[in-house]
């Protein structure tokens, strides 16, 4: 699954495995795809097919998730985040530049849910090789020790209760690049990543 990265390439692997196998009395036989004129209605929405780089049908899961932030769409409720520590400087640049490698890596990190233009919703995966890892930057540096923690944890707080776009690409991963302070016994930085659940990306 991680070689392969998307589910076109992991359906094609899959058939490749069954076509080599005994026969059996009910084969399983794995195949999804859209048409081409659904091709250009995602197209249209998308700007051009070229940012899109496949497309999947939804998990029961999924589905249901998909239906809950719909009807309340203002709720973090799906939201969490990976926190890594740093000592020393942090090159604001370079990380960036790391995130957006992650991207390229792993597609459907970026990935977005279309529930409007086909019969039923899909999960569209772009092109990411000129995406950007939604990235701000916060500076706590010049608090005390006590007030440093308090700010940091309504931070994250704040950050896990903003409401992830479900429906835009890159819309469902934010990263936060929060400075202490060298002087600081503990990490000078932190990184939060924060991702909406989808039960289908690799972090």
């Amino acid at each position: 699954m991680f070689k392969l990265r998307t589910p076109k390439a992991l359906a094609t692997e899959i058939n490749q495995t069954i076509h080599h196998q005994k026969p059996t009395n009910t084969p399983l036989q794995v195949h999804w795809d859209i048409s081409e004129e659904q091709h250009k209605l995602l197209a249209n929405n998308y700007e051009t097919i070229a940012n899109i780089a496949d497309v999947a049908p939804l998990l029961p899961l999924q589905k249901g998730m998909l239906f809950e932030t719909l009807m309340d769409s203002s709720s973090g409720n799906y939201n969490a985040f990976t926190r890594l520590n740093f000592k020393g400087e942090v090159d604001h640049i370079r990380l960036q530049n790391a995130l957006n490698s992650l991207l390229i890596r792993y597609p459907q990190l970026a990935g977005a849910f279309n529930h409007e233009l086909l019969t039923e919703p899909v999960f569209v995966i772009p092109n990411t090789k000129q995406l950007n890892w939604p990235l701000s930057t916060h500076d706590l540096s010049h608090l005390s020790n006590e007030n440093q923690t308090q700010a940091l944890i309504q931070l994250e707080q704040e950050l896990l209760q903003v409401p992830r776009k479900t429906d835009i690409f890159a819309g469902m991963i934010h990263a936060a690049l929060v400075y202490l302070g060298k002087e600081k016994m503990t990490s000078s930085r932190k990184v939060q990543l924060i991702h909406k659940h989808q039960n289908q990306r690799l972090f």
